[in-house]
């Protein structure tokens, strides 16, 4: 079994005089694609700011044995990275530069890029296949080819874990397939750990190894997808029933719509 990367422990967090989760407790390990579920507002989002440090917390949150409370942002940053839903790029910067200005957390003490962060950058631009809009400034790309290079800064960060929330919002469906088609690339070339708040159900019963899902302040389902469709909390996750079931070609599950 691999190591445990990450490890919360009677986590509450939100805001003071509201907290969004209570006492809630899991263990990430090396490795492992996990699916976030969860309504709007049941707390998807706050989790991941407070993973990386962004909101206030009781309880403990450790990343690679160490209290994130007792990392600098740039320590934290090289085993964490965090894309949130919307992002602030600077606009007439180009991929290639936005590559290696994230590399910045990388860096000893100076600007001054080496060898091995143009390495990197470049390895990163091949495995994104971001090599045609390399040199374009980002203010000229579509939402696609953004996220895209949004991930790219991200990974050269060169993290233990990414956490990406709703990386498909918004997006028309073949932008969609793209992003997830790119996050498999990822976990077939890396041994990178993600957690992914989605919306997109079928895709994430598809393709994570294990489904989280939270309502009501607390983790109410941690399993397989397997298992989330044989124990089907749906109602308690989303307020409705969701009819589900397999690809006739390949047997994949598929979310339906609702009951």
């Amino acid at each position: 079994m691999s190591e445990v990367l990450l490890s919360v422990q009677q986590l509450t967090c939100g805001y003071p005089s509201r907290p969004i989760l209570s006492d809630v407790t899991f263990e990430i390990r090396s490795g492992e694609w996990i699916a976030l579920l969860g309504r709007n507002g049941a707390g998807k989002s706050t989790l991941l700011r407070t993973l990386m440090g962004l909101q206030p917390f009781t309880g403990s949150i450790t990343v690679a044995g160490d209290a994130i409370g007792t990392l600098s942002a740039t320590k934290l940053s090289h085993r964490i990275a965090y894309l949130p839903q919307h992002t602030a790029a600077p606009s007439t910067a180009s991929v290639r530069q936005l590559l290696l200005f994230s590399r910045y957390a990388r860096q000893r003490s100076t600007w001054i890029f080496d060898h091995h962060d143009t390495h990197i950058a470049e390895r990163t631009i091949d495995l994104l296949n971001l090599g045609a809009i390399a040199d374009q400034e980002l203010n000229t790309l579509s939402g696609g080819e953004l996220q895209r290079a949004m991930i790219g800064s991200c990974l050269v960060q060169e993290p233990q874990l990414l956490l990406l929330d709703e990386p498909t919002s918004a997006f028309d469906p073949v932008t969609k397939a793209d992003v997830w088609s790119i996050l498999h690339t990822l976990k077939e070339a890396t041994d990178l750990t993600m957690l992914v708040a989605t919306h997109d159900l079928t895709t994430a019963l598809r393709s994570a190894s294990r489904i989280m899902a939270l309502a009501d302040g607390s983790i109410v389902f941690d399993g397989s997808a397997a298992a989330i469709l044989e124990s089907a909390p749906w109602r308690r996750v989303y307020g409705r029933n969701l009819r589900t079931g397999r690809d006739d070609l390949d047997g994949s599950p598929i979310v339906y719509g609702v009951e």
